[in-house]
C-alpha cells in the first residue's frame, strides 16, 4: 500500500465531542466549522470541505471520469450512469481514497460520531454520474434481511465548483417525511450538492430519499457513493395494505361500446389470433384499439384545466394522480363506462383466456388462419363498414 497521507479535514476532539452529543441526543447543529447535523425527517449529516487537499480532489474527479466505465441504468424508477463496485479498483487516486480514507481516516471519525460498530472490512463503493434529465426516484436503501448490512449511506460530491446553490441545476438529494406506517408522504428537505462535500445518513425504514432530476444541460452530478456496513436497525412493524375491492361490471348500451372499439378487435377470429399471441408472450400491443375520433376527443378533454387531479399513494410505490370524477368531461366518463363494461370484460377474456368474464371458457381452440389478427393490420375500417356491423 502507498504511504498513508492524511486527506481528512480537521476533526479535533472538541468537534468530535459536539458531533457525538448532537448525534446521540438528536440535537441540531446548523454549522460547526462547515459541519451540520439534523434529525428531521431522519438523522443526516453534511460535511463541507471533507478532503483537505484540493489538488487531490481535482485529480480524483479527473481520474474517475477518464478511467472508470459507467453503465447506463434506466427504467421507470431511475435514469443515470453508474460503475460496478469499486472495491478492487487499482486506479491511483481512487484506491487511495477508498483504502486510506474510507476504510481508514474517515471510517474512524464516523464510528466516533455515530457510536456504531461499523465494519472495517465491508464498504460498498461505486461512482454515479447524473447528466441532463437523469433522476433517481424515492427509495429507502433498506434491503437488509440479516442482522448485519447497510447501516450508513454516504454520497461524496465531485460536482463542478459552479454547481448552483439555489437549486437551478437540479440534482438535489430530497428527503421525505414518513407517516405512521412508514410510507413517504412529502419532501421536507432538499440537500444541494457541493463539490468536496459529503452527506451521510442512517439506513432505516424511514430513510426515504431521491435524487431530483438534473436540470443543467452542461454539468454532471458526479459522486462516489455507497454504504458502510454494520449492525442494522430493526425493521418496523408495518400495517398490511389490502388491495381495493373489485367492482362489478358496469352496464353500457351495445351501440355505445361499438362506437368506441375498432371493429377488427370485435371479430371472433381476430380475438382468437390475439389470444394465441398473448399466450406465447404474456403481453400484446393492440394498435388503434379505439376509433381515432374518440381517442382525439378524450385526449383533448383530459388536457382541460377543468379536470381536477388528486395525488394517490406514497412516493415509493403506487404513486400517481387520479382525476376527480365530478370534474371529468362527459366523453371521459363514457370511456370509463366502456372500459368497465360487461362487454369489455367479455372482449378481454376472449383475447387473453384469463377468465375475466364468467361466460368465457378457460380453454379455447388453437385454430386460426391467415385472416386472423396481425399487429401490422392497423387500418381503420371505413365508415360504411362501421355502420354495417
Amino acid at each position: 500500500m502507498p504511504e498513508s497521507v492524511n486527506l481528512l479535514r480537521e476533526f479535533d476532539d472538541t468537534i468530535i465531542e459536539k458531533l457525538q452529543e448532537s448525534y446521540s441526543s438528536r440535537s441540531k447543529i446548523d454549522d460547526l466549522m462547515g459541519i451540520s447535523i439534523s434529525h428531521e425527517p431522519f438523522t443526516h449529516c453534511i460535511i463541507q470541505n471533507l478532503v483537505s487537499d484540493q489538488n487531490f480532489v481535482n485529480e480524483l474527479s479527473s481520474e474517475i471520469l477518464s478511467k472508470l466505465k459507467y453503465r447506463q441504468k434506466n427504467n421507470d424508477l431511475y435514469q443515470f450512469h453508474q460503475t460496478q463496485d469499486l472495491g478492487k479498483n487499482k486506479s491511483k487516486n481512487l484506491s487511495k481514497f477508498r483504502d486510506q480514507f474510507l476504510y481508514g481516516q474517515f471510517l474512524e471519525v464516523l464510528k466516533k460520531i455515530t457510536n456504531i460498530d461499523l465494519s472495517s472490512t465491508k464498504i460498498d463503493v461505486t461512482s454515479s454520474k447524473y447528466e441532463f434529465s437523469d433522476y433517481l426516484l424515492c427509495h429507502d436503501d433498506n434491503i437488509n434481511q440479516d442482522k448485519h448490512g447497510r447501516r450508513i449511506a454516504f454520497i461524496y460530491y465531485l460536482v463542478p465548483e459552479d454547481w448552483s446553490q439555489n437549486g437551478s441545476d437540479g440534482g438535489n438529494l430530497d428527503l421525505f417525511r414518513v407517516d405512521e406506517n412508514y410510507e413517504p408522504v412529502e419532501i421536507v428537505k432538499s440537500l444541494i450538492p457541493k463539490r468536496n462535500s459529503l452527506a451521510f445518513f442512517e439506513v432505516s425504514d424511514s430513510s426515504f430519499h431521491q435524487v431530483a432530476q438534473i436540470l443543467s444541460k452542461n454539468k454532471t452530478r458526479l459522486s462516489i457513493n455507497g454504504w458502510f456496513h454494520g449492525p442494522v436497525n430493526p425493521r418496523a412493524n408495518k400495517k398490511i395494505q389490502l388491495p381495493p375491492e373489485l367492482k362489478s361490471y358496469d352496464s353500457v348500451e351495445p351501440d355505445t361500446f361499438f362506437d368506441w372499439i375498432t371493429e377488427r378487435y370485435l371479430k371472433p377470429l381476430n380475438q382468437t389470433g390475439i389470444q394465441m399471441k398473448f399466450s406465447s408472450s404474456s403481453e400484446i400491443k393492440l394498435n388503434k384499439f379505439f376509433h381515432q375520433e374518440k381517442y382525439d376527443q378524450v385526449n383533448k378533454a383530459l388536457s382541460s384545466e377543468n379536470v381536477k387531479w388528486i395525488r394517490k399513494g406514497p412516493y415509493n410505490r403506487h404513486n400517481y394522480e387520479i382525476a376527480d370524477n365530478q370534474s371529468l368531461p362527459v366523453v371521459v366518463k363514457e370511456l370509463l363506462k366502456v372500459l368497465t363494461s360487461d362487454f369489455m370484460g367479455l372482449t378481454l377474456s376472449n383475447m387473453t383466456e384469463l377468465g375475466l368474464h364468467p361466460t368465457v371458457p378457460k380453454t379455447r381452440s388453437d385454430e386460426t388462419d391467415s385472416d386472423s389478427y396481425s399487429e401490422d393490420d392497423d387500418e381503420e375500417p371505413s365508415e360504411e363498414n362501421r355502420k354495417s356491423r
